[in-house]
């Protein structure tokens, strides 16, 4: 109510509120602003206005909805709420002007201001608190070292701000911001979002439209976007929570954290990627770029030299391909391929297939309940509690695999072209096997394997199967022996 913005008035100004100070809008030529009055306090009647321009004020700015036809204002001094600070009023074409009086100095004020539906705000603010509350046209800010919120907005808002706080929720519009260290926080925007970031910090959530972020040595922090995401940015770091239709990152030196991420989601980095709950499809194209994960149902392609690889409970296909790699890979749920070059590679409960290629590093990979298939070079392969089959292409120091049963109906292949091949079978199941090496011995103490006088090469069915069938060859020493009985 319009009473509540005058309460603290003089009776004077109350008196000055009361008489309506009216004034009659004539029309002027474009470009050349009309000086109209100047006073502390005045409601005006709109003839053809659509704009109202406050500029130059330092102090407090509370601009709120009012009735229909008027806008009404009131200064006084920031601290003496009964003293006037007379202000200037102008009209340039469809724009009212509100400004401090021109007489050289700069007064702090408390300015309050009431606006009609389908009036929009064009703000030129320093040094100031700045409150918007319930307007239902455009808000065009620019200002420095502000403390600025406004909520309720029916129109689309355009920021320009360099340092200071800035607070707005409940856009209902496009939303503009150009930031240079500042600490912006928005909250529920209908339209587009549009951001570029100087520094600072960036904060928006519930973001109904397009999110395009741009900047560099910024912290950005998004949650939740149903449309659309794209962020470039160089520098600072971006944590997400809640994409819900994918998105690109293109980053330099830009950490980046994804949580509860759907759709297709594109990554260009060079830092470090964290992700955790996602069901989305994840592309990370990468230099030098640790990716640690947890939980994700959706493809998950990563590609990357000289790096970390870490990830929990993945549900679908996977990819990872790069040099120098550790990689380290616990619940697998979809086919995996894991491509390194000098890596090393250990995967830990998967229960779709298995492909691992890698040169000059070692392959770890257990409780694999599925086809797993190896090809190493200069590298060691063991293979623990395995339950599927194994096709293992080597040539390195040693291959090592041990079953907890050989009930698979495929058949499995070892080679180690390089060193030797220790095998153990479980009681459980059986194979038919056919076992040769060039130029070591072969051992075992199963019964049914026939080894030849010259002690390089056996076969037989072990445990009187006949299928599947066993292929084995080695360079060096080959074993073949019962596994032990695992609690």
């Amino acid at each position: 109510m319009m009473t509540d913005l005058y309460r603290p008035c003089s009776k004077l100004c109350r008196a000055a509120l009361l008489a309506a100070v009216l004034v009659s809008f004539t029309g002027i030529a474009a470009g050349e602003p009309e000086y109209l009055a100047s006073s502390a306090a005045g409601l005006y009647e709109i003839d053809n206005e659509s704009i109202l321009r406050v500029e130059g004020f330092e102090g407090r700015i509370t601009i709120r909805a009012g009735g229909e036809g008027q806008i009404r204002f009131l200064s006084s001094d920031l601290e003496d709420r009964n003293k006037e600070i007379p202000a200037e009023i102008w009209k340039d074409g469809r724009t009212l002007i509100l400004r401090p009086e021109q007489d050289g100095s700069t007064v702090p004020v408390r300015l309050e201001a009431a606006v009609p539906p389908g009036i929009s705000l064009d703000l030129l603010l320093f040094d100031s608190e700045l409150t918007l509350a319930n307007i239902y046209g455009d808000v065009a800010l620019k200002g420095e070292d502000l403390d600025a919120k406004g909520f309720g907005i029916e129109g689309d808002v355009t920021l320009d701000v360099r340092g200071g706080t800035i607070r707005f929720q409940t856009v209902n519009g496009e939303f503009d911001l150009e930031s240079r260290a500042a600490n912006v926080t928005i909250d529920g925007v209908t339209g587009g979002f549009r951001a570029e970031l100087q520094g600072g910090r960036l904060e928006a959530g519930k973001l109904g439209g397009p999110v395009e972020v741009d900047g560099e040595d910024a912290e950005v922090i998004l949650n939740g976007n149903e449309d659309s995401l794209r962020v470039s940015l160089s520098g600072g770091f971006v944590k997400t929570t809640g994409v819900g239709n994918g998105g690109q990152f293109r980053l330099n030196g830009t950490t980046l954290d994804l949580k509860e991420c759907r759709g297709d989601i594109h990554v260009e980095t060079d830092a470090a990627i964290g992700f955790s709950e996602c069901t989305a499809d994840l592309h990370f194209d990468a230099y030098g770029s640790s990716v640690t994960g947890t939980g994700n149902q959706g493809i998950l392609e990563i590609k990357t030299d000289d790096a970390r690889i870490e990830l929990r409970r993945i549900i679908g296909p996977s990819r990872i391909q790069g040099d120098r790699l550790q990689v380290d890979i616990q619940e697998a749920g979809g086919e995996l391929w894991v491509l390194g070059t000098s890596s090393n590679i250990k995967i830990d409960k998967a229960t779709d297939r298995i492909t691992a290629t890698n040169e000059f590093g070692d392959i770890h990979i257990l409780n694999a309940t599925n086809m797993v298939s190896v090809e190493s070079r200069d590298g060691n392969v063991t293979i623990e509690r395995q339950a599927g089959p194994v096709e293992i292409s080597a040539e390195g120091e040693n291959v090592s695999v041990t079953w907890t049963s050989v009930n698979w109906t495929e058949n499995s292949v070892v080679e180690n072209a390089g060193g030797d091949v220790s095998l153990y079978l479980p009681t459980q199941g059986g194979c038919t096997v056919d076992a040769r090496t060039n130029y070591g011995r072969i051992d075992t103490d199963i019964e049914e394997l026939i080894v030849e006088d010259d002690g390089k090469s056996a076969a037989g069915s072990f445990n009187r199967a006949r299928k599947p069938f066993l292929r084995v060859r080695a360079k060096g020493d080959l074993k073949i022996m019962k596994a032990p009985v695992l609690e």
